[in-house]
């Protein structure tokens, strides 16, 4: 992350955004790595802005569905159904206002 910021201020660009693509589910990665809670990717995503000191105008979580079959990423809670999909979003919502940030939703 720190790199690419680097070279986005090094030809200029000042107003910076940055995104996530929040997942959540229950048991491990194909990489073996366990599924992560909403609190701890969003410290995740925080610290990487924070511990870099870049300058984030505005936070965005990208919340759309991702074949896990392509992906390789068992976390993938997109797919749960409208209602299921609804309350998911609602606690990412609830976690990344309570950072106190600017923020956003992309989806599609």
């Amino acid at each position: 992350m720190a790199t690419t910021y680097e070279a986005a201020k090094a030809v200029g660009i000042t107003s910076i955004d940055a995104y996530m693509f929040p997942y959540i589910g229950t048991g491990s990665q194909p990489t073996g790595v366990a599924c992560k809670s909403i609190s701890t990717q969003i410290s995740e995503f925080l610290a990487a802005i924070d511990d870099n000191n870049i300058p984030v105008k505005h936070l965005w979580l990208d919340i759309e569905p991702e074949d896990a079959s392509q992906s390789g990423v068992a976390c993938n809670a997109w797919q749960l159904g409208s209602a299921g999909n609804e309350a998911l979003a609602k606690q990412w919502v609830a976690a990344i206002k309570a950072t106190g940030r600017s923020w956003g939703v992309y989806a599609n």
